[in-house]
């Protein structure tokens, strides 16, 4: 009875393969498979970063999340995860720094769920992408950022915001900036 129930269980489960996030391709993306981040660039990602200019302060945190599935997917990875914080004059505009990794299809649940979600294209690993949803405009951009070492060797991230659209469609020509965040600043951290 004992082997029958054994080999009834591992009839039904499944391998799970591991791929480096280095060198994963579009095929690994099914069957369970983990994209993972075996070399630890996403580490140097993680943290508070901070930009001010007088009267302005863009914070954003960023998260290393671990064997991460979306719903519905058929794969897992290892991405980061961030939220932000944005004041002028004083005024706190968006507080999202507070965010959860977890994301189940309940839409009661997306409140507050992280508002930066992205990863590292190789074999660039100092630049990480990221889908941002612009909460005041409501929709969605896409960011840039580059790790750099500042002047008296501190770790500063370079953000750059792009055009959701002619960010996936360059023959589409440069659209003007229409963000209620800050679209070009170095930020850094804390």
């Amino acid at each position: 009875m004992k082997i029958i129930i054994l080999l009834l269980l591992s009839i039904g489960c499944k391998a799970q393969n591991t791929y480096p996030l280095s060198n994963f391709q579009q095929k690994h993306l099914k069957n369970n498979n983990y994209i993972k981040d075996t070399e630890h660039v996403y580490d140097n990602f993680a943290g508070t970063w901070q930009w001010t200019d007088g009267t302005s302060t863009f914070t954003i945190k960023l998260q290393k999340v671990e064997h991460w599935k979306m719903p519905n997917s058929n794969y897992f990875r290892d991405l980061i995860l961030g939220g932000y914080r944005y004041e002028e004059n004083g005024n706190v505009l968006v507080d999202k720094l507070n965010f959860t990794t977890s994301f189940t299809i309940d839409p009661a649940t997306w409140v507050d769920f992280a508002e930066m979600q992205g990863g590292v294209s190789y074999p660039d690993i100092n630049e990480l992408g990221m889908i941002v949803n612009d909460i005041i405009k409501n929709k969605r951009c896409m960011a840039e950022l580059t790790l750099q070492i500042g002047p008296n060797g501190e770790q500063q991230l370079q953000w750059y915001l792009h055009d959701f659209e002619t960010y996936r469609d360059p023959s589409l020509g440069p659209k003007p900036l229409d963000f209620s965040i800050p679209t070009n600043v170095i930020l850094t951290k804390l």
